[in-house]
C-alpha cells in the first residue's frame, strides 16, 4: 500500500526494470523522497504460480541478478555494481563448481549447475 501522494511525487514503477527489484527501487525512491517504508509481519501475500520464471527458470535467474545490478549502479554507482559483481562471484563460483559436479547424478541439480555458469559468464556485463 502506499499513499497518492507519495506516488505522485516520486512516479511509477521504473520501466527501466526487465523483471524483478523494481519494488526495491519503488521503495528506495520513497525513502530519498522522505517518505516511510514500514513492514507489517501480519500481512499476508498469497502468490501463485512461478508462471513468467517457470518458462524459462534459467534466463530468469540471470535476469534477477540483472536487475538486482541495476539497482545497485542506480543508488549506489559503479563502485557499488563492482562490490556487488565480486560478491556474487565468490557466492556462486563454488556453488557452480559443486552443481557441475553433482549434476553428474541428477538432471536437477546440472540444471541448477547450467543457471550458475551462464549468471557467472554474464557478470561482467552486467
Amino acid at each position: 500500500m502506499l499513499r497518492r501522494e507519495a506516488l505522485k511525487q516520486i512516479g511509477l514503477l521504473d520501466e527501466q526494470y526487465f523483471m524483478y527489484t523494481e519494488e526495491m527501487d519503488l521503495c528506495a525512491r520513497l525513502l530519498q523522497a522522505g517518505w516511510c517504508n514500514y513492514w507489517v509481519p501480519t500481512a499476508a501475500v498469497i502468490h501463485y504460480g512461478e508462471a513468467s520464471t517457470r518458462q524459462n527458470a534459467e534466463a530468469m535467474f540471470v535476469a534477477l541478478y540483472r536487475s538486482k545490478a541495476q539497482f545497485q549502479r542506480k543508488f549506489g554507482g559503479e563502485r557499488q555494481v563492482r562490490r556487488f559483481k565480486f560478491l556474487l562471484w565468490l557466492a556462486y563460483l563454488p556453488r557452480a563448481a559443486l552443481m557441475t559436479t553433482a549434476g553428474l547424478f541428477s538432471p536437477t541439480l546440472a540444471a541448477r549447475a547450467r543457471a550458475y555458469r551462464h549468471l557467472l559468464r554474464e557478470l561482467p556485463g552486467f
